[in-house]
């Protein structure tokens, strides 16, 4: 039920507000901007031994219609301050006061909570965000031992690029596991790591298209054969 009384809402308010800021959680992320950040803010990271990622430089995000709905200064159209997200993924719950001193340390501010972990790693380049500019993976920075490309993945993500090698073997009539292996590693190497992680199934393929070719090839064989005898039978 509603609180009518202004000062009990006030009240009521900071109470909530502060039960949020009390928040414990594993996944933060920040804002860096490069003329206000640590000049040592990738050792700092580094010796941190905190699993980590930092976006590439987001130089060419641009406001849209709905920030400037939220905020009338931010005119949709016109370019953002260049920065950098950091999202950093904990061993252990954090609160934002905790954060906030590793930022700090950084020059980085604006902490939040992260809902969804793995949302957020594909937001770092703006990952299937249609109206955003597309920053390159290659360009993320990985602290603390974690792999982004292998974070950022999702099944769908994995049966694709299994889908998309076997349809190439298929086009070039490849059924040969090291010609597949070969080709991904000198021309797709974004997908190497799913091909040495998926070799199993994909090798029950390749063979299984080695047996169907070997039978198509056995039964036109047979095929010529038996024309060839009823055409000499013929000519008797």
């Amino acid at each position: 039920m509603p609180i009518k009384d202004p000062d009990k809402r006030k009240a009521a308010q900071r109470k909530a507000d502060a039960k949020r800021k009390g928040k414990r959680t594993r996944n933060w992320a920040c804002l860096l901007y490069p003329e206000s950040a640590n000049e040592r803010w990738q050792a700092i990271l580094s010796e941190m031994s905190v699993k980590c990622f930092v976006s590439p430089l987001h130089d060419k995000d641009v406001w849209s219609d709905y920030d400037e709905a939220d905020n009338p200064e931010h005119k949709a159209g016109s370019p953002k301050k260049a920065h950098y997200h950091v999202q950093f993924l904990f061993s252990s719950v954090k609160t934002k006061e905790q954060v906030e001193e590793i930022a700090e340390k950084l020059g980085a501010t604006n902490c939040i909570q992260i809902e969804d972990a793995q949302a957020y790693a594909r937001y770092l380049c703006h990952l299937g965000c249609k109206d955003k500019h597309e920053y390159s993976t290659d360009d993320v920075l990985q602290f603390g031992g974690i792999n982004y490309q292998e974070f950022i993945q999702s099944t769908m993500d994995v049966v694709k690029a299994i889908a998309e090698m076997e349809v190439w073997c298929e086009e070039q009539g490849v059924t040969s596991y090291a010609r597949l292996s070969a080709y991904v590693r000198s021309e797709r190497p974004d997908l190497y790591r799913i091909l040495v992680f998926n070799g199993r199934h994909l090798k029950d393929v390749l063979k299984a298209m080695e047996w169907e070719a070997k039978k198509e090839a056995e039964e036109d064989r047979s095929s010529l054969m038996e024309a060839l005898t009823l055409g000499r039978e013929a000519t008797r």
